[in-house]
């Protein structure tokens, strides 16, 4: 077991990231791989800032995250859109798409 702000974790062969997000929690990330530092943690032990996305923790590790939380996943909607671009960019894709100005989208981190 690690912990992040108090909830408990089960070790496994994933970063500390993955772990929580797998488990329906969310903290702030973008790339997963280490280049945006926006997954910065804080060992208790050490005092020591680590990115959650390349931490692989270990037993009884106790961590403490800002902005971390239950993640609560928005109702499933189908919406009308036309792909414009598609460009392969490392191992990620981006799709620039256009919609109806009348639908609003919410933006959850890691999602697209």
């Amino acid at each position: 077991m690690f912990y992040v702000n108090g909830q408990s974790f089960e070790l496994g062969d994933q970063s500390a990231l993955e772990i929580v997000i797998g488990n329906g929690y969310s903290m702030p990330y973008n790339c997963q791989d280490g280049r945006c530092k926006n997954c910065m943690i804080t060992d208790l032990n050490t005092g020591e800032n680590h990115l959650a996305c390349q931490t692989y923790p270990f037993n009884d590790q106790k961590f403490l995250c800002e902005n971390f939380e239950k993640f609560k996943l928005p109702d499933v909607r189908l919406l009308p859109m036309k792909i414009i671009k598609v460009c392969k960019v490392g191992k990620f894709f981006e799709v620039e798409f256009v919609y109806s100005k009348s639908v609003s989208i919410e933006y959850l981190r890691g999602q697209y």
